[in-house]
């Protein structure tokens, strides 16, 4: 078993690799030691998995984000079968999802809707963490980092609401969130009485009618937040490998099949109910949000949103990393570069200095990253990371690529 490199050696073998990064100053900073931390210990609970799994392509903690996107496909598909029998009023609804919860595969289902929405929060949160702790969420990776956490609030909303779509004892605990939030206004207290609990609400369906217009508003509103998320990627990765889409469905079958949902006794507006589950998932709140001050959980709330989002900026590096910089005497406009960058951060640009080729890369520091892909792109050596030499690059990476592959005497060229 071999031992973890100190930091010295840490610190000289990432300069051997990239010498136009600060290495020294970069991992000594308070952010990158925190994040530092987090990834021990990450990897560390990890370590079980990845023993166990042992391939790659089999371990569910490297596919994270596309499995997140095939649940929401599988949510989506499942919630268009049971809205297509979901009709709208109190009484009318409950009736509905019970017709739904006695037919065979009306049960299995709906069991796949739940259990696929709370499979996509835990691998929506194991996405996130894993980005927060590899570092992947500063400089020009902000735009993902803040639709992916604007993307889990408006999820949480969704689930919210489809769980007053049922209208059975668990909506009548949300109701009564509902009621302390609109109850200390005149215009709140007005709609409660005209849409939920006076004559005036009649069957009802007008209330039900908001909240699926929500909820599937909501849903309109996540493939928005998901196309900005991964607008920056040149080649994103919208769906799992086939395998893991099928082991997804399958289990999800399975938990289905041996676990269906059942139905709660219908909402009984004069009284409320002693005990109800809820969903840790998406109802988490309901116990802190009845029972202490409003304003507390909702400024407790608001700042725990407001602080993951700016951590891209509360959290800046210690040290900006440069943009790779075109030698435009090397560049015959190839565009190998522009293909092969993973964040559209380079684009072939008329040709500024009269030269014979027609185009020329352009690097756009907004996007760039200064990941390097680009470099080992380039025939011509025309892209470098500032006034770094490239012949030093090269040669330590022809090294390593030999003492990799044991070439023994076998040149690279």
């Amino acid at each position: 078993m071999t031992s973890s490199p100190t930091k010295k050696q840490l610190i000289d073998s990432l300069s051997e690799r990239n010498p136009s990064v600060d290495w020294k100053t970069r991992l000594n900073s308070p952010s990158r030691r925190l994040l530092n931390f987090f990834e021990n210990i990450s990897l560390r609970l990890e370590a079980p998995v990845n023993w166990l799994i042992n391939d790659p392509r089999f371990n569910p903690l490297y596919h994270t984000g596309t499995i997140t996107i095939f649940l929401l496909v599988v949510i989506l598909l499942t919630g268009i079968y049971l809205t297509m029998f979901y009709p709208f009023g109190f009484t009318f609804s409950y009736l509905a999802v019970s017709k739904i919860e006695a037919n065979f595969i009306g049960r299995i289902i709906r069991a796949m809707h739940r259990y696929a929405s709370d499979a996509a929060v835990i691998f929506a949160l194991l996405h996130g963490w894993r980005t927060f702790f590899q570092d992947r969420f500063r400089g020009p990776r902000w735009l993902a980092w803040v639709t992916g956490v604007g993307m889990a609030v408006v999820v949480w909303a969704i689930g919210i609401t489809g769980y007053w779509l049922i209208w059975d004892e668990r909506a009548q605990i949300l109701n009564q969130s509902l009621f302390s939030i609109l109850g200390n206004s005149k215009g709140g207290q007005t709609f409660i009485v005209d849409f939920i609990t006076g004559e005036a609400a009649g069957t009802g369906w007008i209330f039900m009618m908001i909240v699926i217009v929500l909820h599937l508003g909501l849903s309109a509103l996540t493939a928005f937040f998901l196309w900005l998320h991964l607008k920056r990627m040149s080649r994103a990765k919208w769906l799992p490998p086939k395998y893991w889409m099928a082991i997804s469905v399958f289990v999800l079958l399975l938990s289905a099949a041996l676990f269906p949902l059942g139905m709660l006794p219908p909402l009984a507006a004069t009284q409320l109910p002693e005990q109800a589950p809820i969903d840790l998932f998406y109802l988490f709140y309901l116990p802190t949000f009845l029972r202490g001050p409003q304003a507390l959980f909702w400024s407790a709330l608001l700042f725990i949103i407001g602080l993951v989002t700016a951590l891209p900026w509360i959290m800046p590096r210690a040290k900006k990393l440069e943009p790779v910089k075109v030698d435009l005497a090397n560049c015959d406009g190839c565009t190998l570069c522009e293909r092969d960058c993973p964040y559209l951060a380079i684009k072939m640009i008329p040709r500024t200095d009269g030269a014979r080729p027609k185009f020329q890369a352009d690097i756009d520091p907004n996007l760039c990253v200064s990941c390097g892909v680009c470099i080992g792109s380039c025939p011509d050596n025309a892209l470098a990371f500032g006034d770094i030499p490239l012949n030093p690059l090269w040669k330590t990476t022809l090294e390593r690529s030999c003492r990799k592959e044991k070439c023994q005497g076998r040149f690279y060229l």
